[in-house]
This record gives C-alpha cells, sequence and structure tokens, in this order.
C-alpha cells in the first residue's frame, strides 16, 4: 500500500469506506459479521466539533507526528463515539478492533461493556484490522460523521436481559 500525502487524491478532506478501498487508500480485513458494530458508534458532530474546539485550545494538531494524532483520536474521540450500551445489539460482549496507520503505527482496541480500551501492549488478534494513513483515517472519520449526521438514526433499542429481571427494592431503603 502506497501512502503519498501530497497526491491529488489527499486533496479530499472526507472519503467513504468503499472509496477508500476501490482507491487503495485502505485496506480491511474483517470476520464476518462485523459489521454490526458500527452500530455501537454514533459519530454525532456537535461531539466532533466539541474535540476539534478542545485539540485546538491544547496543541496544533497538523503539526502533532502521527502516533499522536491516532493516540488523541483514540483516547479522546472514539470513546465520545462509542456506545457499550449497545454492544448487546452485536452478538458479541467484546469486540478487537486494530488499526495499522501508516504502515507502522499499530492500535489495538478492545470495546466491552465498559468502554473502549487501548490494549495495543496486548496486541489480541483482532476481529476488524483497517490499514491506512493517517490522513484517510481522519478523511473516514469526516465520512462517517458525515453521513450520520445527515441521516440522524433514530437510537436503537437494547432488548432486556433475563438477568436483569425486574427491580426489586426493599422498602426499608426507601423508608416505606
Amino acid at each position: 500500500m502506497q501512502f503519498i500525502d501530497q497526491s491529488a487524491a489527499y486533496t479530499r478532506k472526507s472519503i467513504t469506506l468503499d472509496k477508500a478501498l476501490a482507491a487503495g487508500r485502505a485496506k480491511l480485513t474483517a470476520e464476518p459479521g462485523c459489521d454490526k458494530l458500527a452500530i455501537c458508534f454514533r459519530p454525532e458532530l456537535k461531539i466532533a466539533i466539541a474535540f476539534d474546539l478542545d485539540i485546538d485550545d491544547r496543541v496544533d494538531f497538523k503539526t502533532l507526528p502521527t502516533p499522536d494524532k491516532l493516540d488523541l483520536m483514540i483516547d479522546d474521540l472514539l470513546p465520545r463515539f462509542f456506545h457499550p450500551d449497545l454492544l448487546p445489539l452485536t452478538g458479541r460482549a467484546v469486540w478487537h478492533v486494530r488499526f495499522v496507520i501508516d504502515g507502522s503505527h499499530r492500535r489495538t482496541l478492545r470495546l466491552d461493556d465498559r468502554g473502549l480500551h487501548d490494549v495495543s501492549p496486548d496486541d489480541p488478534p483482532a476481529e476488524v484490522e483497517l490499514e491506512t494513513d493517517i490522513l484517510t483515517l481522519m478523511a473516514l472519520l469526516r465520512a462517517q460523521i458525515a453521513e450520520f449526521h445527515h441521516t440522524r438514526p433514530p437510537y436503537p433499542q437494547v432488548p432486556r436481559r433475563a438477568e436483569d429481571g425486574d427491580e426489586d427494592f426493599d422498602d426499608e431503603v426507601w423508608g416505606n
């Protein structure tokens, strides 16, 4: 895979995953059923704008090296988009997603009911792996944010689990 930041293909600030794959700007390896994981991400525009404003106050994002940009997106942005309460709709309790950026910067994330966690040092097998460059990754995020903003899908309903049961309150606790 070739990463040439100055080529004409990189002038677009937003690109869909399908177009990035077709253009050779990204490579996706995913186990069957991984598309269900998308339901857990709700990339709201107001959250992305808040992230941009916060980052602009702290650092000059454009001048950061790729690993720092990647860390900011993983630590500060993706957790704001991830909704662990929707994980039961994927049919799995835990997912591992790996990003390989610019061919050498690897980040492996564990997504579970507690949220999104960087588990890169452990490097567990990932059900989803996206290999791309940092500019394409940012363009992919912009495309997802725009699509979500324009479609505004309703918040999915998660079926009650049997272990949730009915809440049983002790009268003494409630003062009855």
